[in-house]
C-alpha cells in the first residue's frame, strides 16, 4: 500500500472510530462457559496499544459496575495468584493480531500447564491466540482487523473485554455511542497538530484519566514518530515540574482536565497554567 493510500485509510479509520463503540461487529465463540467462572477478581492480560482496553476498564470500573478487584498485567506470563492476592480469577487475554509475544506467552503458559479452565477468555482479531482458543475451545470474543493498527482498536477491544465479564455473570452498565461523530474534531485536531509539530510532547492528566494521557502518548509516539510522554498530577509536581526550570528543547505540555477531578488538583493544573510559558500550554477539558 502506497504512502498516500495508508495516510487514507488511516484517516478513514480514525473517522469511522465511533462504530467501535458497541458490541454489533463482536463475533463470539463459546461464551457460554463463562457462565460457570463466577470469578471473584478480574486480570486483564495485554500490552502496548493492546493493553490500552484494559486502563480504561480500570478508570470506569465504578460508573460501569465493576465491583470486584480489576488487576492489569503488561509483562510476560501471568501474575501469581498468591502473590498478586487474586480470588477466583478471570483471565481476559487482549492481544489485537493474537501474535503480541508477552500476551501469548501467559495464554501458552496456561495450556502447558494444564490450567485452561472456565476462567479464560480470550480478545482478538486472530493469529496464534485464536487458533490456540479454537483448539481447548476456550472463550473467544474476535473483531475484525480491518485496516486498523492496535492503537486505532481501543473501542473494539474494550468492548471485547466487557462482552466477556457480562458472560461471566457481572451486570456491567456500559453504554453504547452511535451517534458520536468524530468528523466534528477534524479541524481543531489538525490546528493543534500543527501546534505541536517538531516538539517534545508531555501529556498530563488526573488519576482518572490517566488511560487518556496514555492514548495520546502512545498515538503520538506511534503514529507521528516522536517522542511523547505521560505523568498524571499531583504526582508531577513533586519531581517532573522541576525539569521545566531548565527545558532547553522545544516541548509542548499539554494537560487534559476531568471536570469531576478533585478539588485541590483542579488547582494544581491552574497552577501549571500559570508557570508553564504561552508555547509550552495547552488544555483540553
Amino acid at each position: 500500500m502506497s504512502s498516500s493510500n495508508a495516510a487514507r485509510e488511516f484517516k478513514k479509520n480514525i473517522l469511522g472510530w465511533n462504530l467501535q463503540l458497541g458490541f454489533s461487529h463482536l463475533t463470539t465463540s463459546n461464551l457460554r462457559v463463562l457462565a460457570r467462572a463466577r470469578p471473584k477478581s478480574i486480570v486483564v492480560v495485554g500490552i502496548g496499544g493492546s493493553g490500552l482496553a484494559g486502563d480504561i476498564l480500570s478508570s470506569v470500573r465504578r460508573e460501569i459496575g465493576l465491583r470486584i478487584p480489576l488487576f492489569i498485567w503488561k509483562d510476560y506470563g501471568t501474575p501469581g495468584e498468591e502473590t498478586a492476592g487474586l480470588l477466583r480469577p478471570l483471565y481476559v487475554f487482549v492481544s489485537f493480531s493474537g501474535n503480541t509475544e508477552e500476551t501469548l506467552s501467559g495464554l501458552e503458559g496456561f495450556a502447558r500447564a494444564g490450567k485452561i479452565r472456565e476462567n479464560v477468555a480470550v480478545v482478538t482479531t486472530g493469529g496464534k491466540m485464536k487458533s490456540l482458543a479454537e483448539r481447548l475451545r476456550l472463550p473467544c470474543v474476535e473483531f475484525p482487523a480491518g485496516s486498523l493498527t492496535p492503537r486505532q482498536a481501543t473501542g473494539s477491544m474494550f468492548y471485547g473485554i466487557v462482552t466477556a465479564l457480562r458472560a461471566a455473570g457481572l451486570g456491567l452498565r456500559v453504554p453504547v455511542f452511535p451517534r458520536i461523530r468524530s468528523a466534528r474534531g477534524e479541524h481543531p485536531a489538525k490546528a493543534l497538530a500543527r501546534q505541536l509539530k517538531k516538539r517534545l510532547l508531555l501529556f498530563y492528566t488526573d488519576e482518572s484519566y490517566r488511560p487518556v494521557g496514555a492514548i495520546w502518548k502512545i498515538k503520538c509516539n506511534e503514529t507521528a514518530k516522536t517522542l511523547a510522554f505521560a505523568n498524571v498530577v499531583p504526582e508531577m509536581n513533586h519531581n517532573e515540574l522541576v525539569g521545566f526550570e531548565t527545558l532547553r528543547v522545544p516541548a509542548s505540555a499539554i494537560f487534559f482536565e476531568d471536570p469531576g477531578t478533585y478539588p485541590r488538583t483542579k488547582k494544581d493544573f491552574e497552577s501549571q497554567r500559570n508557570f508553564s510559558p504561552p508555547e509550552a500550554y495547552a488544555c483540553i477539558p
